[in-house]
């Protein structure tokens, strides 16, 4: 069999989504060389380790390990490689680097579709003539890889007419002493049919499958063997040859044979879709593994390093059943550089600031190849705590992983969709380190040192340091305001292991010449970790402070200005301090003197004004300055003072003033009395017999307030003394006034009725201090000032309720606030009477005759009523119903619609009115008689007549026929009655009369004059007589007809 090889080549994109892992194994970085020995990279490196620069620097910055660099490439063929048989070479090739050192890392392929096919296995075949008989039986060897299915075989034989033999199986076993397989145990039948009944030549025999187990025979041999029923049963065979089987014949066991029969057998797989291990697939020699499923799938995966410079890596694929076709769907190969480093510099950009670090590769890299480019990255192995992290190629940011563990400390950034470039670099950031700088004066913690001090320092960091773990830095500047330089610095490189880290001793004097506040720098670095952080410090001088007057126990008066000099200088350099502050206290109380004064040279002026209420208690008092200057020691000096007073109190009375009135009510009183000693303050009252102490200002007091006379000048007097015994007093003279206004009320009286218009009124209000007039109408809500009568007001009148009786009450005040009032109670009625028309009513009709009226009108103050018909000229008064006047209901026009107006007013000029509008016919119905005519003639029967009456108010229609006693009512037009038409006079002129009224009396009449005829003509037939004979010839008749009103004959 040929073996061919089909690859179908599919597209295939990768789509790589955040950073996931695409393969189960991806990449893997050597974090044990992570760390270099530091000789590897300090050439030319600036000495961050003695760090001592003289201007005053923010940041610090300094560089790092050098740190691994690993680029990945990954190829991802999704092409279908396709294998149809392994009866010879079956290889293909993969892309590869030509880098040195850029090797496979790991390599998978997925091989699915796996079939195995029958296989027939020639043992032997040959012409030939040669044949030995199955009796005794004959075997023959024949090898299988793997275990299989025995389908049938095929065997030369020559078998003469009704000969047979049997077919059987044998394991085999080793003979080491020939160094043979032999047939072993058992023989296995085989119940084998053949066609014909004498075969000759190649011959299959079919029978059952039987499984071919190789764990239970040696060297994977079996024996196939015919035991004939008869010596013509033959087996042909050729010479024997180097093909590894075996002949045996059997003669008391099994002897060799020179000889190879013709055998060939047909071999079934154990699966037509084998996993890998059942056909013993493998790659390179390596074993393919199978999902453990059974289906013929798998995969193979290695972690080996290959490597061609050619470019390409080549894969020899094999099986132990040869029938075997298969895909291979795809193949990861992880190409991997690892010999690549990176230099690191940071950069500290302030105190207790993150560490900004910087990973750039030299030169880039130009080591990615073009032919594979589904996956390409660029890892970074960098310390663990490291965060921030960003990679860039040029200036074009890139998407990282670093979801790798971590491992001895350092983490790997996998840098996604890398590429060739001369600019690859890393940034990151780590934790400040240093948490804090404590400085110490002895064992006292403290940032404010003396001039005269040794300082302590210890740097305290937040994770413990291992032992000597590079190198920390302490450097002392002084103050901006004096040159910003440094001052003192201090290298420790021996420590630890610990947090805490000595950094020696600072005499402060050995070369502080001024004196503020000290910027002092610790920074620390171990190449993959750094810290920087800034403590001030202030540094004070030694002072001296003397008061050199006045001198201690000096004696002033109350009021009183003195001045104390006091002197400040620098102990220590012995010069003199000027521009310093000063504050005081007297006696521990906090003191701002009038002024202090600054002669330059360390001495001041203070200037006390002994006034102050701080000196208010008199005798001797502790005076303290203290003096202070920004980084100098503060000083303060005592100096005693005695204070006297010899100054009464000072008295102003600011209320009540000269001739002031008041009420009865005593009032509140205002005095000012000041005294640096003020001990006692009282009032006396002429004519009271009390002296009235007090502390604040208060009330007079209300009993000797009402001893004073009603509108007497009345002097009261305010007295005050001090704890020397010096007193002072201050009178004013004042008037109470206790009566209030006299309020008369002359209108409006008690009871008065008004309308709805706001009366004015009239009160008389007496007082000699008269203030404010206001009144207050009971329901209103507000009081109304009035300065003289007026009306009241309206809108406060209007809130008055109709007929109730309302109180008004007036008030006034005088200036003192004596107030009175007077109060009187009015009704108002604002209603009109009421007027209700019971008859006439709208659109009444009336006749010429005036009709009587009929109205309602009630009120409480009825005053007149009258009425007025529209058309006339006169109001007509009335006290009772009655008739309208005649004359003015002539006036009114027939059938026009007409008002008539009710009118009536109250006593108070409330006037109403209500009105009606009538009509007045006094016109008859209107009668035409269109039929009958006068003098018309009629037969017996009564005709139907013909009549228009017209009348705005029709009421009855009837008729009355000459001769009846019956006038006849009809509704329209109809036939006379039968009865009165039959009782007409025949040929007597006989009258109808026609009658109507209207509903208002109106009545008129018309008549007409007719007879009746109720006789008809007389006829005498003169020629022919009864029983005339005539001729043919038609006669003249001869007749006699008579009537009065003769119509056809």
């Amino acid at each position: 069999m040929n073996k061919s090889k089909e690859i179908l080549v599919l597209l295939s994109f990768i789509f790589i989504i955040s950073g996931s892992i695409l393969f189960p194994v991806i990449f893997s970085t050597n974090h044990e060389m992570a760390k270099e020995d530091k000789e590897n990279y300090d050439s030319g490196k600036p000495d961050f380790y003695d760090l001592k620069i003289s201007d005053y620097n923010p940041n610090i910055i300094g560089t790092g390990e050098n740190f691994n660099i690993t680029l990945q490439q990954s190829l991802l063929n999704n092409s279908i490689i396709s294998f149809t048989n392994f009866t010879s070479s079956n290889s293909f090739t993969e892309a590869s680097p030509t880098v040195n050192n850029f090797n496979s890392s790991f390599i998978n392929m997925t091989i699915d579709s796996i079939i195995a096919d029958n296989i027939t296995s020639i043992v032997r075949d040959g012409a030939t003539a040669t044949s030995s008989p199955t009796v005794p039986p004959r075997v023959t060897s024949f090898r299988v890889d793997t275990d299989s299915w025995l389908l049938n075989i095929t065997v030369d034989v020559y078998f003469t007419a009704g000969k047979t033999a049997n077919v059987f199986l044998h394991k085999s076993t080793w003979n080491s002493g020939t160094s043979a397989s032999i047939p072993s145990g058992s023989p296995i039948p085989l119940a084998a049919t053949y066609p014909g009944a004498n075969p000759n030549g190649p011959t299959i025999f079919s029978f059952a499958d039987q499984f071919l187990n190789t764990t239970l025979t040696d060297n994977n041999t079996w024996f196939i063997g015919l035991n004939g029923t008869h010596a013509k049963a033959e087996w042909r065979y050729i010479a024997d040859a180097t093909d590894n089987s075996y002949a045996y014949n059997w003669s008391a066991g099994y002897n060799p044979e020179a000889v190879d029969y013709l055998l060939t057998v047909e071999l079934g797989p154990v699966s037509t879709t084998p996993s890998p291990e059942q056909i013993n697939l493998k790659i390179n020699n390596t074993q393919v593994t199978g999902y453990g499923d059974g289906i013929g799938s798998g995969y193979w995966s290695n972690s080996s390093e290959f490597q061609d410079s050619s470019g390409n890596l080549d894969f020899e694929i094999t099986s132990d059943w040869s029938a075997t076709s298969l895909n291979i769907t795809q193949v990861q190969i992880n190409y991997t550089k690892t010999d690549l480093k990176a230099g690191a510099n940071f950069d500290i950009p302030g105190s207790g600031q993150n560490v900004l670090w910087n990973v750039t590769r030299n030169g880039g890299f130009n080591y990615f190849d073009s032919r594979i480019i589904n996956w390409s990255t660029i890892t970074f192995t960098i310390p663990s705590s490291w965060g921030s992290i960003g990679a860039y190629n040029g200036g074009t940011s890139k998407i990282i992983d670093i979801s790798a563990p971590v491992i001895n400390g350092y983490k790997d950034v996998l840098v996604l969709g890398a590429g060739n470039g001369t600019y690859w670099y890393l940034n990151a950031s780590s934790s400040n380190l240093l948490s804090s700088i404590d400085t110490y004066v002895g064992s006292n913690p403290t940032s404010v040192v003396n001039f005269t001090n040794i300082v302590h320092f210890n740097a305290t960091f937040s994770a413990p340091l291992a032992l000597n773990d590079g190198n920390i830095n302490l450097s002392v500047y002084s103050p901006a305001a004096i040159n910003n330089k440094l001052n003192y610095t201090h290298l420790n490189s021996s420590f630890g292991p610990a947090s805490v880290i000595s950094l020696g001793e600072w005499d402060v004097s050995d070369n502080v010449t001024q004196f503020g506040v000290f910027r002092v720098h610790v920074s620390w670095n171990n190449d993959t970790a750094a810290g920087f952080l800034e403590k001030l410090v202030t540094i004070l001088g030694e002072t001296e402070l003397n008061i050199t007057s006045p001198p201690d126990s000096s004696e002033y008066n109350l009021g009183d200005f003195f001045n104390i000099t006091v002197y400040f200088n620098d102990t220590k350099q012995n010069l003199p301090i000027s521009e310093a502050g000063i504050d005081m206290d007297v006696s521990g109380s906090a003191y701002s003197p009038t002024s202090t004064f600054d002669y330059g040279n360390g001495y001041y002026n203070i200037t006390v004004n002994s006034s102050d209420p701080i000196f208010s208690s008199l005798g001797w008092f502790a005076i303290r300055a203290n003096v202070s200057k920004q980084y100098y020691n503060n000083q303060s000096e005592i100096i005693n003072i005695k204070i006297i007073d010899v100054i009464a109190p000072s008295i102003t009375i600011n209320s009540p003033s000269d001739n002031d009135l008041f009420n009865a009510t005593a009032p509140l009183f205002d005095v000012r009395i000041t005294d640096e000693n003020l001990d006692e303050m009282w009032y006396f009252i002429e004519g009271s017999v009390l002296n009235r102490t007090f502390l604040v200002n208060i009330t007079f007091n209300q009993t000797d307030w009402d001893g004073i006379s009603n509108g007497t000048l009345t002097s009261i007097t305010f007295y005050a003394n001090d704890s020397a015994g010096n007193e002072a007093s201050q009178s004013v003279s004042i008037y109470v006034d206790r009566l209030a206004p006299s309020i008369t009320i002359n209108l409006p009286s008690d009871n008065d009725i008004f309308n709805a218009t706001a009366p004015v009124f009239d009160v008389s209000i007496t007082d000699g201090n008269l203030d404010s007039m206001w009144y207050f109408i009971q329901g209103s809500s507000v009081n109304r000032t009035f300065s003289g009568n007026e009306a009241f007001n309206q809108t406060d009148w209007d809130g008055i309720a109709n007929g109730t009786l309302t109180t008004i009450t007036f008030y006034a005040n005088d200036t003192l606030g004596n107030e009175t009032s007077q109060s009187v109670s009015i009704y108002v009625d604002r209603l009109a009477p009421s007027i209700t028309i019971n008859s006439p009513s709208d659109n009444d009709i009336f006749n010429a005759t005036a009709p009587v009226f009929d109205v309602s009108i009630t009120d409480g103050n009825l005053d007149t009523m009258w009425y007025f018909i529209q058309g006339s000229s006169v109001n007509r008064t009335f006290s009772g119903n009655g008739a309208f006047n005649q004359t003015d209901w002539d006036g009114i026009a027939n059938g026009t619609l007409t008002t008539i107006t009710f009118y009536a007013n109250d006593t108070l000029g409330n006037e109403t009115s209500q009105s009606v509008s009538i009509y007045v016919d006094r016109l008859a119905p209107l009668i035409t008689i269109n039929s009958p005519s006068d003098n018309d003639i009629f037969n017996a029967t009564a005709p139907v007549f013909d009549v228009s009456i017209t009348d705005g108010n029709l009421d009855t229609m009837w008729y009355f026929i000459q001769g009846s006693s019956v006038n006849r009512t009809f509704s329209g037009n109809e036939g006379f009655n039968q009865t009165d038409w039959g009782a007409i006079a025949n040929g007597s002129l006989t009258m109808i009369t026609f009658y109507a009224n209207d509903s208002l009396g109106n009545e008129a009449s018309q008549s007409v004059s007719i007879y009746v005829d109720k006789l008809g003509p007389s006829i005498t037939i003169n020629l022919p007589s009864d029983n005339d004979i005539f001729n043919a010839t038609a006669p003249v008749f001869d007749v006699s007809i008579t009537d009065g009103n003769l119509d056809s004959m």
